[in-house]
């Protein structure tokens, strides 16, 4: 099937990418620092003009002491109504779409002040204000600065204070994510790596799963059982938390996870229902229920444990849906390591393409009716990430210097001209139906904002008519997409009209591919209170209107 442009294009084979934009593309792109606002005029400290010699003066000496000075910030926290305020807010609006922390026996104390901090820089997302958000960002910044000052303390005293600091430094790791501010993105970036160092020295990968009490338990022992499992299971979903976070790093600066993300890293979370079990008793009736329901249940988990041996579906998604994110996440992780090591061919497509068949069965099998982590989206989203080279078609567009786009126009045409691409169209157009489709009030979980981009810039890429495509030989025909395996699980049929011949608008992109674009990009404007959501669609704005 020929490419919708190429009739406009067909003429001049040697076209290049178009490069007058690229200047303010770049400027505008979501990630962009540009210059420090807090200190636009920094410059080295030197010891003088080219005496020649390496002595310092004591002026020199004065610099140097005032850049081991750390700012610090007097301003007082705000009142204690608005405190209160972010915390519910999290825990009825937040976690239950990242559910790191057991609600129901969080209490504040001395020992998890900075994980309480935390909560409500996240909490205050959901207020509503822009004055909320601001308190939100300085409570942010400033904690960032006190655990990098007191992490040591923390971490030496090991147990729950280690555990709240960590808590902490995940959930503020999560809020820069969200947050729209490149400085705040670059800081979790090089961040990331340290709450991960936390968490290894803590032991904390060792938990693979919260071990269950043994039955006839009632009591006073009881409700101490299920605060140890709650603790547990907190840590085992830290990790878990961790492991997201490595691959949406990974996707959205597309390099290398620190992670290692296979099958035998992944513990198993418990469902949904038991971790929000409000007291000890529905817990207990919740686990005895479920253990009947999965046949001698813990046994059973510890069976599903020993038998991984592959990065395949297996039965990974029934113990709990925070389990297949994580496990679905570490394919997209897996995928990005792969592309950049230069080993992402045929065959280890097809690889990932049967652990993504696999898990969308299994997980078909055993979820619930309602989908609150939006595991679907993420679903497509990580066949856009194995079926599109994104970061070459972010230089493409313009995201760095015209030299890096002028080198990517080869690749670019391969891409276009490939069945692959048409695959990724698909996907990205199914993901963005989804997201349409979520219940008003619902909130959109945190990969939702970066696959919505994903499905933007591919279909913008793919119908750019500067470039022509290639004559790769292959059948792209609608048949040989309808033929391939993921094609069989879903219904493609509501995204395959963007390959109808006849839809051109002179030498423009379609009218029809315009309006996807567009409601892909106002879509991103209103969706969720995560500002990082406003700073794509700013970022696709500045692509489709050439900066």
């Amino acid at each position: 099937m020929d490419h919708p442009n190429a009739e406009s294009t067909a003429s001049n084979p040697n076209t290049a990418l178009p490069t007058t934009a690229s200047t303010n593309v770049s400027k505008k792109w979501f990630s962009n620092i540009g210059v420090d606002p807090e200190n636009p005029g920094t410059r080295p400290v030197s010891p003088g003009p080219g005496s020649g010699h390496i002595d310092v003066d004591e002026a020199y000496r004065v610099k140097l002491s005032s850049k081991l000075h750390v700012r610090s910030s007097d301003e007082s926290l705000p009142s204690t109504e608005f405190l209160n305020l972010c915390i519910r807010m999290y825990f009825t609006r937040f976690n239950p779409i990242f559910p790191l922390l057991h609600g129901p026996t969080f209490q504040p104390s001395a020992k998890n002040s900075l994980l309480l901090l935390s909560i409500c820089s996240v909490g205050s997302l959901f207020i509503g204000s822009a004055d909320a958000i601001a308190q939100g960002t300085r409570i942010f910044e400033r904690l960032n600065k006190a655990i990098l000052a007191s992490w040591e303390q923390h971490l030496a005293r090991g147990g729950g204070e280690a555990l709240s600091m960590i808590q902490a430094a995940t959930i503020g790791q999560t809020f820069g994510l969200l947050s729209g501010n490149p400085w705040h993105l670059t800081m979790v970036d090089a961040f990331h790596g340290t709450v991960v160092s936390w968490a290894r020295r803590s032991k904390m990968f060792l938990c693979k799963q919260a071990v269950v009490p043994p039955s006839g338990i009632t009591g006073r022992e009881l409700s101490l059982a299920w605060r140890r499992w709650a603790q547990k299971e907190e840590i085992v979903r830290i990790t878990l938390g961790l492991q997201i976070h490595d691959s949406e790093l990974a996707s959205i600066f597309h390099h290398e996870p620190i992670l290692r993300h296979n099958s035998a890293t992944i513990p198993l979370a418990s469902s949904s229902t038991l971790f929000g079990a409000s007291n000890a008793d529905q817990w207990i009736a919740t686990l005895q229920k479920e253990e009947r329901r999965m046949n001698n249940g813990a046994s059973r988990l510890n069976e599903v444990l020993e038998s991984r041996q592959n990065f395949s579906g297996s039965s990974l998604a029934s113990p709990g849906s925070f389990t297949a994110y994580a496990f679905l996440a570490g394919i997209a992780a897996r995928i990005c390591e792969t592309r950049k090591l230069g080993e992402l061919d045929d065959s280890a497509q097809s690889e990932f393409v049967k652990s993504l068949v696999e898990w969308h069965q299994e997980f078909s099998r055993s979820r619930d009716t309602t989908d609150p982590l939006c595991l679907m989206v993420l679903w497509h989203s990580t066949f856009m990430t194995l079926l599109a080279d994104l970061d070459m078609l972010e230089r493409a567009v313009g995201r760095d210097t015209p030299e890096a786009l002028a080198n990517s126009t080869e690749d670019f045409r391969r891409w276009v001209s490939s069945l692959d691409a048409k695959r990724c169209i698909v996907h990205g157009l199914l993901a963005h139906k989804h997201v349409k489709e979520l219940q008003m009030g619902m909130e959109p979980a945190i990969h939702i904002p970066r696959t919505l981009f994903q499905a933007g810039m591919t279909l913008f890429c793919y119908t750019l008519p500067q470039v022509p495509p290639l004559d790769m030989g292959r059948d792209n025909s609608p048949q040989a997409l309808l033929a391939l395996p993921e094609m069989k699980l879903i219904d493609p049929s509501s995204a395959m009209y963007i390959f109808e011949p006849g839809r051109k608008c002179s030498d423009k992109i379609s009218a029809i591919e315009a309006s996807a674009l567009c409601n892909i990009t106002d879509l991103l404007q209103r969706i969720g209170h995560w500002e990082i959501a406003r700073k794509y669609a700013s970022t696709l704005e500045s692509v489709l209107h050439g900066g």
